[in-house]
């Protein structure tokens, strides 16, 4: 309803009062003919909704702080309620949420890319924790996914090998040679006993040889000339 031309004239008690009174009217109104009200702000809305939405951004630009504390009161005085509505609309609508994030995370990768590297970075003992925890609580179903994975894809694997050996091959070999250079003893150890194992290999498959080739002919010698006609 329009203000009355002489609203401006009145006492601020008289304004109030003229504010009361169309509120009471409005609030019977809407009383009275709710469903009516309802169906009328839906078609206005749906028809506005641009509108709508821009006056939301400029309200909420130019009121950041009180909606922010507004929200966090609201939060903290209806944590269990909202945890619970947010549990249950989790657990009704599973592939729409899972496709808005897909969605969301696609549109925004680099964005994405640049908080995990921020985290990383503030957080490399915390992650390296729960990577331990992880590692230490799966050690089957993570060696399980890696045979799978390593099955799967090993022409890919050897291919990846392959490129990352020729684009570092100065820090593979300065790898190599700190680790040979702190390890002698052990390298010298293990080379030790893959040459007497080899030797021991090769031993047992002359043996075999000879044993094989007595064997031919011993079964020569003894067996009978066959008659020719």
């Amino acid at each position: 309803m329009a203000k009355p031309k002489a609203f401006n004239t009145w006492t601020p008690e008289q304004q109030e009062a003229w504010r009361e009174k169309i509120a009471e009217q409005k609030r019977k109104y809407c009383a009275s003919n709710a469903e009516k009200v309802i169906e009328s702000k839906r078609k206005w809305r749906k028809a506005n909704l641009e509108k709508i939405a821009e006056q939301g951004r400029e309200y909420a630009a130019a009121n950041a702080e009180k909606i922010a504390k507004y929200q966090r009161e609201y939060y903290a005085a209806n944590a269990e309620k909202l945890t619970e509505k947010q549990r249950k609309y989790a657990a009704a609508n599973r592939e729409k949420i899972a496709k808005y994030r897909r969605e969301y995370r696609a549109a925004n990768a680099e964005k994405f890319a640049e908080q995990s590297r921020e985290y990383a970075a503030s957080n490399v003992e915390k992650i390296a924790e729960q990577k331990r925890k992880y590692q230490s609580a799966n050690r089957e179903k993570i060696a399980e996914q890696k045979r799978k994975y390593e099955t799967a894809n090993r022409e890919k694997i050897a291919e990846q090998k392959r490129k990352y050996c020729a684009s570092n091959a100065e820090k593979i070999a300065e790898h190599k040679r700190k680790y040979q250079a702190a390890n002698r003893e052990k390298i010298a150890e293990q080379k030790c006993k893959y040459e007497a194992a080899t030797r021991q290999q090769a031993a047992a498959d002359q043996f075999f040889v000879m044993v094989g080739a007595a064997q031919q002919i011993s079964e020569a010698i003894g067996k009978p000339k066959q008659k020719t006609t």
